[in-house]
């Protein structure tokens, strides 16, 4: 399914993300996507067919499986419950884990190969971006639950958004301590 003008969250785009359980790692992307979205109802409507047909998930309880999309309102509420932080960017919005082993395909917003200006002004979590997901179901693995995947197959570069990852600029930061270039130049030549 395609996906437009969603917010990302934990982007690991340009390099895998890799874990100690898991050396070789994933490229992955958290998806934000606020609850009145029409789009909601695709994903929606994708889990509710990959949960009537596929057999790794077929007749179980949805309560028993591991369903990607997630309520940021509900998970905020436990993490205050349990008095860890909550996530400002959650509330009023689903949440989705997305990821793949493969490196998917990017482009910028021109649909091109993005430039290293690019990947800076777009790629971070916070921004938003167009994304191309798959879907498939897994059994349970070493004890664990069955449940359904979205993974990624390829990501537009769309537009700038606040940054969730704390990062800022250079630029912003120092802005208060620059100096004018004239200043800086006669200041030297002294």
């Amino acid at each position: 399914i395609i996906l437009k003008n969603i917010r990302g969250a934990y982007v690991n785009l340009i390099e895998p993300r890799t874990t100690q359980n898991d050396l070789n790692g994933k490229y992955q992307m958290q998806i934000i996507i606020r609850k009145d979205d029409p789009q909601v109802e695709k994903i929606k409507k994708e889990i509710e067919f990959l949960l009537e047909n596929d057999s790794n998930v077929k007749g179980k309880k949805k309560t028993i499986l591991n369903i990607p999309l997630k309520d940021g309102d509900k998970y905020n509420q436990q993490q205050e419950e349990n008095e860890e932080e909550i996530r400002p960017e959650l509330v009023g919005c689903y949440f989705m884990q997305t990821d793949n082993r493969k490196k998917p395909g990017v482009v910028n917003k021109y649909n091109e190969e993005p430039s290293e200006a690019d990947l800076d002004k777009y790629c971070y979590s916070g921004a938003y971006f167009h994304v191309s997901l798959g879907s498939s179901t897994y059994p349970p693995i070493d004890g664990g639950k069955a449940g359904v995947k979205f993974y990624l197959n390829g990501i537009m570069l769309h537009k700038e958004g606040e940054r969730l990852d704390g990062a800022g600029s250079a630029k912003n930061d120092f802005a208060e301590f620059a100096d004018e270039k004239d200043d800086l130049e006669s200041e030297w030549a002294e």
